[in-house]
């Protein structure tokens, strides 16, 4: 769990708070043994939350409810490549029985864009997978993404619209690789208080439209955009 101290963090800092959490992540993983769960929906329920964040920590777990009969988790793993993925779990009430699922979402975040959010953790109003889950939620909605038949391979996912994206969160912009096939990858974050010129710019314009995403270059184009500056930042 990460405990942000009362100075600023440089991105050395930054960089060693991301190191410690995932070796607390580890840890709690290998030590792992869930116990047999109720069999009741509701305090199946909340034995799986306990469980989860025991494991993951405040920053790494979000429930949502689906509906009267669907329970999910947004989670953040990390992988042995460096990367931070986006996986959901879900609890299903059937009769008699709840019926557990877990997948992976085409989301992907490296460990500068997390080091950035920590920069500024304290600013966000939710934790790691809260932002992760945000952006997530801005890519489905545009560009969007269809599935292969065959879901076992990891570049099953095709992106409808492909290239380098801005996407405004509510707590400022995350600039986005989003390729053809496989995971989009969250590449790095600029917090609203952080933005100037153009991005400030952009930023105000994309709260106030239904779809937060502005692509900057697609599939190797290139389109004016009067928002976009010579940097990426």
């Amino acid at each position: 769990m990460i405990e942000l101290p009362d100075c600023s963090i440089t991105e050395a800092h930054a960089r060693g708070l991301r190191r410690a959490e995932d070796r607390w992540v580890e840890a709690r993983q290998d030590r792992w043994n869930p116990l047999e769960q109720p069999r009741r929906f509701g305090p199946r329920v909340r034995a799986m939350h306990e469980d989860l964040l025991k494991v993951y920590g405040e920053g790494r777990v979000l429930q949502q409810r689906i509906g009267k009969k669907s329970v999910g988790w947004f989670c953040v793993e990390h992988d042995s490549a460096g990367r931070y993925t986006l996986t959901i779990r879900t609890l299903d009430r059937r009769p008699g029985l709840s019926r557990r699922g877990y997948g992976g979402l085409p989301l992907e975040a490296t460990p500068h864009a997390y080091e950035r959010f920590i920069q500024s953790m304290g600013q966000h109003r939710t934790g790691w997978v809260g932002l992760l889950s945000e952006v997530f939620d801005c890519l489905y909605r545009a560009p969007g993404y269809e599935m292969d038949d065959d879901r076992s391979s990891a570049l099953a996912v095709r992106w409808l619209t492909h290239g380098f994206v801005k996407v405004g969160t509510s707590t400022g912009l995350a600039f986005v690789e989003v390729p053809d096939r496989g995971n989009a990858v969250l590449r790095t974050l600029v917090h609203a208080e952080a933005l100037i010129g153009p991005n400030r710019l952009l930023w105000e314009t994309l709260m106030k439209c239904d779809l937060k995403v502005r692509f900057i270059r697609e599939s190797g184009t290139q389109r004016p955009d009067p928002f976009v500056t010579r940097s990426m930042m």
